[in-house]
This record gives structure tokens, sequence and C-alpha cells, in this order.
């Protein structure tokens, strides 16, 4: 059950504190919760022979931010992935214009064909177009850390008025932040991703 976000191409992070992401890393940690039937796995063991009423939560090393960070969309040239949260302006910006040489190399090497190959699909290409135009304005409002990987907690305004939390994952390459999909079939993800989605996210 992948999760790929396409979403997730492009964004500057103008005005993020200098150091404000280090210091983020080593603030505190975050509980996750959710109810078991919000989750994707439901044969993970988190879920496995547990009444949907349940509730299923992970703590994690992380924090939340206040105020949560904007994330202003950006041209290509001014891409920079020297901090996770600069990584993911450039790759909310990359899709909103929908340059698919962008939108591949904000992801790791290893996944950038399975990317090219997704956006060579024109339903697909269409889906995450479609996505990105109903994106009005988008902030981070914590991080995480999950088995060496950055989680991002990013809310997302449409241009309906309504808001949306999504979980972007990253990972510190040698060329800088880039986008991974290696959480996607990460049960503890899954229970992150259930409580962004609808559940809380409480600060330990």
């Amino acid at each position: 059950m992948v999760r790929v976000r396409l979403c997730g191409f492009a964004m500057l992070a103008v005005g993020f504190y200098p150091g404000y992401f280090l210091f983020a890393q080593d603030a505190g940690r975050l509980t996750f919760r959710t109810l078991v039937s919000n989750l994707l796995m439901q044969t993970s063991p988190f879920a496995k022979s547990k009444p949907p009423e349940d509730s299923a939560s992970v703590t994690l090393p992380g924090r939340l931010f206040t105020p949560p960070l904007v994330a202003p969309l950006i041209e290509r040239p001014q891409a920079d992935r020297s901090t996770p949260e600069r990584a993911f302006a450039s790759m909310r910006s990359a899709n909103t214009v929908n340059d698919h040489a962008w939108i591949v190399e904000n992801f790791v090497p290893a996944e950038r064909a399975e990317i090219q190959k997704m956006l060579s699909d024109a339903s697909m290409e269409k889906r995450n177009q479609d996505y990105y135009k109903t994106i009005r304005s988008a902030e981070i409002t914590g991080t995480a850390l999950l088995r060496g990987f950055t989680i991002l907690l990013v809310r997302e305004e449409t241009d309906t008025g309504t808001a949306r939390r999504v979980p972007v994952t990253l990972a510190r390459t040698p060329s800088g932040w880039m986008l991974t999909n290696a959480l996607s079939n990460d049960s503890t993800f899954d229970v992150v991703f259930g409580a962004l989605r609808s559940g809380t996210v409480e600060k330990q």
C-alpha cells in the first residue's frame, strides 16, 4: 500500500529562522494518536485483531512550531535543499507549476525513475495537478524523526477554505535534503499519517 506523495515538490521556506531545524530536533517528543479505523494498514500490529474504536498511538522525537513556518511558493532558481523546510518549499513549488524535471530532482536518486514513470501516466499526472491547484497556502506545523528520516507535519489550506494535514518524509543526502517514499509501507508512519488526517498530535 504505497502512498507516494508527488505533492511536495516545491516551496521555499522564506523566513525560516537560522538554526531552527536543528533546535527542533532536540526539543522533545510528540505523541500521534488516532482510531484503528483510520489506519490504512489494517493488518499492521497497530490494527490487527483490534476493534475499530480502539486507539492507536506512537511517540516520536520531535516538536511543534509556534507559530508554524509559512512555506511560500518559489521560482526554480531559488531552490535550496540545505534544510528539510527549504526542500519542502522546492517540492511544493515544482508540483504547483508541474515542472517534471524539477519534481523528479527533489527526490532521492534511487526513487527518481519511479517518480518519472508515475509522471508519464496521464491520469496520475492530472490527479497530482488537480491536487496542487487547490492549495492556497501551506505551513509546517512541526517535525518528527522516524527510522533516521525527518517527517515534516504540513498543514495545507485549500481554495475552498478547508484544511488538510499531511506528513512529508525527507532524507538527508550528500546533495542536501530530498523527498523519499521510504516510509510508505511503515506501520508506525501509518499511525502518524492517520493522526494527522483524523486524530491528534500532542507534545510530551
